[in-house]
């Protein structure tokens, strides 16, 4: 597929990117053989293929969310260099 440096210039334009000819030229280029790829994906027969988020099959790797023990505020807090009734005292970030 061919871009022409016109609509490269203009893109660049819009993007508020300075080109210049020489430039303009290699990326007609480049962006065209990019384009020509993508369009030649178009070509794959994929009749009989599954849609996939990913390309490889993945599972997930959370573990069930069940409750278990829980500490109370004063276990929470007792290896904290800080703290006051079961709660983390830091220091203040903002004024």
């Amino acid at each position: 597929m061919k871009i022409s440096p016109e609509t490269i210039h203009h893109i660049a334009t819009l993007s508020r990117i300075k080109l210049n000819r020489k430039e303009a030229d290699l990326l007609s280029e480049e962006v065209g053989e990019v384009l020509g790829y993508i369009n030649s994906l178009n070509e794959v027969d994929t009749t009989n293929i599954s849609p996939r988020f990913h390309a490889v099959a993945t599972t997930t790797l959370f573990r069930d969310d069940i409750v278990g023990e829980m500490f109370s505020p004063e276990e929470a807090v007792q290896n904290a260099p800080e703290s006051e009734k079961g709660a983390f005292i830091v220091p203040r970030i903002l004024g």
